[in-house]
């Protein structure tokens, strides 16, 4: 029998998602989602899922209640397991009760998964407390934002006893002011906007009633926000020293949670998010090579990993294939640094050859000694199995064929880029970080298709000399160029000028 469940999504951070509304997203058969739903939280739906966006963003409505509430019935109707996932929380002006409705009108089975709304977490977030038990023993949360035709009387909030929070309002700020000023409230009395709460150009304006407009527009403040109008907004208690600075990464999920880590742990106080999401496409050509090499595989006396990803792509061949795992005994085993040695390991195998640089360039020197020392001892020069990404590193391949060392490339796969930030973000930006060339390339790439101008005063930093390089071609320099490449080596050297 066909279930919905009406989740929220918490306030725009994916960790503060619950455990079950994670599980119920990997279980789904169909995925109904609002914007402003992190995709790190899209992604742990399941590779046959159906997704459905049906966002809406002020100004621009994809579809309207109705048509979302015949969609969601509808699509009950073709699965088991349906969620319906919100921003926020589904009851919190998330007009989940409509959907709730709409369901039980059908028949159907739902349940209520709640989440974390923005009306505490923001302005939690920006440091400002809903409730202080000496200033605000109670607090309000409002719509700042109408349907069409409908008007709301704030004057009737004036004289409650503790903290207003008003929700999608932003240009509503004049009516709210004016009404709250007619009801009694004190013009002075304090208030605060936050807009883009958990976004990297998450920014706070604190004033009182009467200048809060005002003081708004010279910042410039951009929807979504949410107004706080009470003693408490004059509380920061962010823990924060100063302007965070902001650091935006294009790169794989995998690096973006390396870096994103890394510089957490550095303390360097910055907000850090992916910007352009590198996504892997495969290519059915390279493919079918893997496969025919994995399946004549004795051929070989090494295999050359250029990535995390070469080495899953490798092994999920080799499965699909049904390969026995004991024909890899006389393999030997090269990868390009530390971290792909590392996720080596996690199939069973030790890397037989890591270079101490980093670099395509010192793996290729480095195999090639040893190739040709063992085929001194033998009089057989091995043949190499090099997998690699379209756009990768030629130098290897010039490095092989100077040194006349046998190999067979696999073009396995390429990149495509996705991206994550908005524009209003991006020009917020301090920092942009770079894991590769390929990345670089996406990234501009996306700009452009996006006619989003790169703000003047961002600095880059890049993992090694060929991402710097690609930089250079887009007619940018790099502040950082990380000789070690590693996130660790990368984030230490952003952390020591932030």
């Amino acid at each position: 029998m066909s279930k919905v469940y009406l989740i929220g999504a918490g306030p725009g951070d994916p960790e503060l998602v619950t455990l079950k509304a994670l599980r119920l997203v990997r279980e789904a058969d169909a995925v109904i989602y609002d914007s402003l739903i992190p995709h790190e939280i899209l992604d742990e739906a399941g590779s046959d899922a159906e997704l459905i966006d049906v966002g809406k963003r002020m100004g621009r409505e994809y579809k309207t209640q109705d048509v979302i509430n015949d969609l969601i019935v509808e699509t009950a109707g073709k699965y088991d397991r349906v969620v319906r996932l919100k921003g926020g929380d589904p009851f919190v002006f998330g007009r989940g009760g409509e959907e709730a409705i709409a369901l039980e009108e059908a028949g159907i089975d739902y349940e209520v998964i709640p989440g974390v709304t923005s009306a505490v977490s923001v302005p939690e977030h920006a440091g400002i407390p809903v409730t202080h038990r000496k200033e605000a023993r109670s607090f309000t949360v409002i719509t700042g934002h109408t349907a069409a035709g409908s008007e709301i009387d704030y004057s009737a909030f004036s004289n409650i006893d503790g903290t207003l929070v008003f929700l999608m309002g932003l240009n509503n700020i004049p009516n709210i002011r004016d009404g709250l000023i007619r009801g009694g409230m004190d013009p002075e009395m304090p208030a605060a906007v936050i807009s883009s709460g958990f976004a990297v150009n998450e920014k706070t304006v604190r004033g009182k009633l009467s200048d809060i407009e005002a003081k708004v527009k010279e910042a410039g403040l951009v929807s979504p926000a949410i107004i706080v109008v009470g003693k408490v907004t004059e509380h920061d208690f962010s823990g924060r020293k100063g302007r965070l600075t902001r650091i935006g990464i294009v790169g794989t999920d995998a690096f973006t949670g390396r870096m994103a880590e890394r510089l957490e742990q550095s303390g360097a106080g910055a907000v850090v998010k992916q910007a352009v999401r590198v996504k892997l496409k495969k290519e059915e050509e390279g493919v079918k090579a893997l496969k025919e090499a994995l399946n004549d595989i004795e051929k070989y006396g090494y295999v050359l990993f250029a990535s995390q990803n070469a080495i899953d792509m490798f092994f999920d061949a080799a499965d699909e294939e049904k390969i026995d795992r004991r024909r890899f005994a006389g393999l030997k085993m090269a990868v390009v640094g530390g971290s792909t040695a590392k996720w080596l390991r996690k199939y069973g195998y030790d890397a037989d050859i890591v270079p101490e640089d980093y670099t395509v360039e010192a793996l290729a020197g480095q195999m090639a000694e040893e190739l040709e020392t063992e085929a001194a001892e033998s009089g057989v020069m091995n043949k190499v199995l090099a997998i690699r990404a379209v756009k990768g590193n030629e130098i290897l391949y010039k490095v092989f064929d100077e040194r006349k060392i046998p190999y067979d490339k696999v073009m396995l796969y390429d990149s495509a880029g996705e991206q994550v930030m908005s524009a209003d973000e991006i020009a917020s930006l301090d920092w942009l970080i770079f894991g590769s060339g390929s990345g670089v390339d996406v990234f501009f790439s996306e700009m452009e298709k996006a006619g989003i101008k790169i703000p003047s005063g961002v600095k880059f930093a890049c993992i090694g000399g060929p991402t710097a390089d690609a930089l250079a071609r887009h007619g940018y320099g790099a502040a950082i160029s990380a000789e070690k490449h590693t996130a660790a080596e990368l984030a230490k050297l952003v952390a020591e000028q932030i």
